[in-house]
């Protein structure tokens, strides 16, 4: 063989020996990716039993994004289809799952709440299973499970209870008295009296008192009324010295009367309404009113709840006193003849003034919960209808610091507050009524800056409704408007500055100053 045949052959074998060596490369590198992908199933099929094997163990149910259909269970014999391009919804790792940390929180997560004993705020999410579904595609759910131990979770409601102390601002369709104190509970209701009105001995007058009563009888006098003297000489006034103001004045003018004759000679409409209301003594001042809520054709039960509901027993029964010495007639027999049903019995029962006192050695943790029972069992206990007057004696004759031991056992065995409870058990008016005797309670400075609040929502302001509260609650003002000022982020005296205009509302100003 010639040089070059020899160097042709040589080279022909070479090439068919590189061609069979890069096959078989080949042919290894391909079954080696056939083992991959072999691999790569078995772990998506063990990871995704895995996770159907959690669900059933534990009783868990998986809550999918809003708006997408519940995935169907794989076939085994079906062809692979490709995964889906749409991105998976995932877990917000930053997302705090807690229990809710006010009144109203716990009291809106039962609608239910009387057929468990447990409330819903026991029962937290818990994560997120992800499972691979294909090469490069990821599906999430939001797995949350049920907690079984019930002990535990009445403890997280009774801690939501107690560490409330934040408020929100409520709709504006009803007055709601359902936000958590943030005062110390008292032993018994506020006296809304100053303590000159239980004198028995007639007050001590001074210069300021003569001098004041000097100011007012020369804004009225002529034949025009100088009202912005009036204001300045009136409006300023604490309750105390409106006590002394009215009495001196009769002395000072025996021929014009009492202060009240005046005013309601000068002035007329809403702002003399005001001027009148101005010149009584608190306590009188209620009499005026309870008369006003009572005397034309239907009574205004919205304006008569507020003066009766909720007053401690020194109030209630120098109310009734007054009345009865001014318009020889039982403020009883008055409430039975213009109120009937629940809300006649509540009243009544508010009008006794039988709050029993405090004792520690009486009001203890376990009559705490004797009590919550009871007012469970005249209420939502009860098969059919309800005890409103278990309710109302448990409610009116409870000192607020017991109130306030029964309301957290009620949580904690029912899983809502008394708040709710009556709210489920009671309607319209006596509803209102009865959550305000309980607000006057258990946090009365909250209570009256919902009732100031309602009476300027709407349309129209209510100005008896106002200028009752402004003078009747003018002793704890300091405090209402404190809670006033949490609860919806301005002072009760720039709310009202915003509804009012004129005489009234100067005056308004005057007294809020």
């Amino acid at each position: 063989m010639s040089a070059n045949a020899k160097k042709h052959h040589h080279k022909r074998h070479h090439k068919k020996h590189h061609h069979k060596h890069h096959h078989k490369r080949n042919h290894s590198g391909s079954g080696s990716s056939h083992s991959s992908s072999s691999s790569s199933s078995s772990s998506s099929s063990s990871s995704t039993a895995s996770t159907a094997s959690l669900c059933d163990d534990e009783e868990q149910y998986a809550m999918p994004p809003a708006g997408t259909a519940e995935p169907k269970e794989d076939d085994d014999e079906a062809p692979s289809k490709k995964p889906s391009k749409k991105k998976p919804t995932k877990l917000n790792p930053n997302m705090n799952f807690q229990a809710p940390g006010t009144l109203e929180e716990l009291e809106g997560q039962e609608e239910g709440g009387k057929s468990s004993g447990m409330s819903k705020m026991g029962k937290i999410a818990l994560g997120g299973a992800a499972v691979a579904l294909g090469a490069g595609a990821v599906g999430a759910g939001v797995v949350y499970k049920k907690k079984k131990d019930e002990k535990k979770a009445q403890e997280e409601a009774a801690a939501a209870v107690e560490a409330a102390g934040k408020v929100e601002d409520e709709p504006e369709d009803e007055l709601v008295f359902d936000v958590p104190a943030d005062h110390e509970t008292k032993p018994g209701s506020i006296d809304l009296y100053p303590e000159i009105i239980y004198g028995a001995e007639s007050p001590v007058m001074d210069d300021s008192i003569d001098a004041a009563c000097e100011e007012i009888k020369a804004a009225c006098k002529g034949w025009g009324t100088d009202e912005d003297r009036l204001i300045a000489a009136l409006g300023s006034k604490a309750p105390t010295e409106r006590v002394k103001i009215y009495h001196r004045y009769k002395e000072l003018n025996p021929r014009k009367g009492d202060l009240q004759a005046v005013m309601k000679k000068e002035e007329k409409g809403d702002f003399g309404f005001a001027l009148q209301c101005l010149s009584l003594p608190p306590d009188l001042l209620d009499v005026f009113l309870v008369r006003q809520s009572t005397r034309m054709a239907g009574t205004r039960e919205d304006h008569l709840f507020p003066l009766v509901c909720g007053r401690s027993n020194a109030d209630i029964d120098h109310l009734k006193k007054m009345y009865f010495k001014i318009h020889d007639k039982d403020l009883g027999q008055l409430v039975e003849s213009e109120l009937t049903g629940d809300f006649e019995r509540l009243a009544l029962s508010c009008l006794q003034g039988g709050e029993e006192e405090f004792d520690v050695e009486v009001h203890t943790d376990d009559r705490a919960k004797e009590d919550a029972e009871k007012f469970h069992d005249a209420g939502q206990g009860k098969v059919f209808g309800s005890d409103e007057k278990g309710l109302f004696r448990i409610l009116c004759f409870s000192p607020p610091a017991h109130l306030k031991a029964v309301n957290l056992a009620y949580a904690e065995k029912f899983g809502y507050t008394l708040f709710k409870a009556l709210e489920k058990e009671l309607h319209g008016i006596t509803q209102r009524a009865a959550k305000f005797t309980l607000g006057m309670k258990l946090k009365p400075y909250e209570t009256v800056a919902k009732l100031i609040k309602d009476s300027c929502k709407g349309i129209g302001t209510d100005e008896t409704q106002l200028t009752s509260c402004l003078l009747r609650y003018q002793i704890i003002m300091p405090d209402v408007d404190a809670a006033y000022q949490e609860l919806y982020g301005k002072s009760v005296r720039d709310a009202v500055s915003k509804e009012e205009g004129g005489n009234l509302g100067k005056l308004y100003m005057q007294i809020l100053q």
